[in-house]
């Protein structure tokens, strides 16, 4: 072998070996944006599902009254695995609250403020009596004669039924709850359980089914937050999906999910400022719960604005001594409490 030749090998043996470096694995749910489209329409327009549950969605500006009932669809495997709750209401298949297992599922067309139980959810729709309300279609309409045919989702992108029918729904336009797709009798669906909530709203539940099949919530703002959101260039769109982060940690409590209650407590201690904290701090929804007061009383206690959130604090005061907001008593002796405290 010639000097050249030797040479070229050494050379070679003294590179340092190239190392494949592999990206980690994450334990995230990363679905196809098609999978996820399909996925959120099961939640309003009854495909692939085997239980329904009817909630109240608007609210009337006059009187606070609850109505408008919607169907939110699911599957009961996937949420018996999401809480214990669901395991014995959907065994049972009654009515959450009014204790009407076995009786009819039909749901009032619309309830009193304080038979709804919490006046104050975001999640309603506001309107006014001239609003014509949609009544919601009994469950037998959406059943098919031979308990329901599964609907597919074709190559081009349209959903068609089991006849091969176009239903003219895309998945984005699915995804992005264009129309009242669960008040549609032509849709097909297996009959099942069906189960009457009259004290959540329609756009809670559906983001807690979402979350429950995608492992993904979104919250939208605070109203006391909103107006400030709206002077941000860079507020997101909200999703379609998104609810109140105050009515799922109202639910989420109820349902005892803890992780996503902790979510929820999160997003709103996240859209505190000093502008909106002691109005949140001394609400009726934040007086339910011990835990909610501690989070927003440490943020003003904390806060170095904290003087700006205070400026009205006399307006607010007088409103609870007089009775106006009796409700906001304890948060506010915590709030004090801790004021009191500071160095």
């Amino acid at each position: 072998m010639s000097t050249r030749g030797r040479a070229y090998i050494k050379s070679v043996e003294k590179a340092p070996a190239q190392v494949l470096v592999l990206p980690k694995a994450h334990p995230v749910l990363n679905l196809p944006k098609v999978t996820q489209a399909v996925l959120e329409s099961t939640i309003t327009t009854g495909l692939f599902i085997d239980c329904q549950f009817k909630l109240y969605s608007r609210r009337l500006t006059s009187n606070g009254a609850v109505h408008t009932p919607r169907i939110v669809y699911a599957h009961s495997e996937v949420l018996k695995h999401t809480t214990d709750h669901f395991q014995s209401l959907l065994c049972g298949g009654f009515a959450e609250g009014r204790g009407t297992s076995g009786g009819s599922t039909e749901m009032p067309s619309q309830i009193a403020a304080n038979e709804y139980g919490y006046e104050s959810d975001s999640d309603l729709e506001d309107d006014d009596d001239s609003t014509p309300a949609f009544i919601c279609p009994s469950t037998e309409a959406f059943s098919t004669a031979n308990g329901g045919a599964q609907s597919a989702l074709q190559a081009n992108g349209v959903l068609k039924d089991a006849g091969g029918s176009p239903s003219g729904v895309t998945p984005n336009s699915l995804a992005e709850g264009s129309m009242h797709s669960d008040m549609r009798p032509d849709l097909p669906v297996r009959s099942g359980n069906v189960v009457i909530i009259p004290d959540t709203a329609f756009k809670t539940f559906k983001a807690l089914v979402c979350y429950a099949y995608t492992g993904q919530i979104h919250f939208a703002n605070l109203r006391s937050a909103r107006d400030a959101a709206k002077d941000s260039p860079c507020s997101p769109a909200p999703s379609e999906m998104a609810c109140s982060p105050k009515s799922m940690y109202r639910l989420a409590d109820k349902y005892g999910l803890t992780t996503l209650k902790d979510l929820a407590a999160k997003s709103i201690c996240s859209q505190l400022s000093r502008k909106n904290a002691l109005h949140e701090t001394l609400s009726r929804f934040t007086s339910n719960y011990t835990e909610i007061i501690s989070l927003e009383t440490a943020f003003i206690y904390e806060s170095d604005t904290r003087l700006d959130c205070l400026w009205d604090l006399e307006l607010w005061t007088h409103r609870v001594v007089s009775g106006e907001l009796a409700h906001a008593g304890e948060a506010l002796a915590t709030l004090i409490r801790k004021l009191a405290s500071r160095p």
